[in-house]
């Protein structure tokens, strides 16, 4: 299948601002870090929130994966 150049090929819906976006070591994974505080973790493919990590107090202002995959 061929894709042109600037096609949208996933939509991420949040509830607010975002900050950064994270593709993970194998492009399966997305996560999302936003203003209100939270990280949320997609599945690229079919654009499903997978989890919604809370807790800051804070804007988390980036995100980011291991490049082993592992969380050393």
């Amino acid at each position: 299948m061929e894709v042109e150049w600037n096609a949208c090929l996933q939509t991420f819906e949040h509830d607010g601002p975002v900050n950064s976006v994270a593709f993970s070591p194998g492009g399966t994974q997305v996560a999302s870090a936003l203003a209100d505080g939270t990280v949320w973790l997609w599945e690229a493919a079919s654009g499903c929130c997978v989890q919604e990590l809370k807790g800051h107090s804070r804007p988390v202002k980036y995100v980011a994966f291991s490049p082993g995959g592992t969380r050393d």
